[in-house]
């Protein structure tokens, strides 16, 4: 099992485009991890309010 590590920008893009089923689906294989740092971006909204909405998945 692969390890990944996950940062801003892969986590936004899937979020922007409403598919983290996708990206969850792609490494449902992996054992994936992120920073509190990346958490707090996505959070704080990183500049888009979608993100603070869906971070309750992260």
């Amino acid at each position: 099992m692969p390890l990944l590590v996950l940062d801003t920008m892969v986590l936004s893009h899937f979020t922007l485009a409403d598919r983290l089923d996708v990206l969850q689906d792609l490494l449902i294989d992996a054992d994936c991890w992120t920073t509190q740092v990346v958490i707090e971006e996505l959070r704080a909204g990183a500049g888009f309010p979608k993100y603070a909405r869906k971070c309750h998945l992260l």
